[in-house]
């Protein structure tokens, strides 16, 4: 067992890599990581789900916005701009 789960972390750290040399991930994520501890071992998985949440109504509210007949594009692009720097936190 204790094998099976060497190779999935070591899969993770070849992933998490892989991403990093793509720009998907940025050194952001490397500090994140390091605030995870044996107190809090699911603070990235915490974060990332946050994340996704808040991802999710800017995504809702963009279309719904893009829907409307008369688009109201300054409404648009606030919406853009807060959804691009809540990523880059």
């Amino acid at each position: 067992m204790a094998a099976k789960g060497k190779d999935l972390s070591q899969q993770l750290e070849e992933l998490i890599s892989s991403l990093q040399e793509q720009g998907i991930l940025t050194d952001y994520f490397d500090d994140i990581k390091e605030l995870q501890d044996e107190i809090n071992p699911r603070f990235v998985d915490e974060i990332i789900t946050i994340f996704l949440r808040v991802a999710e109504d800017y995504r809702a509210e963009l279309t719904r916005n893009l829907s409307e007949p008369d688009v109201n594009y300054p409404e648009v692009n606030k919406l853009a701009i807060r959804f691009k720097s809540s990523s880059t936190r």
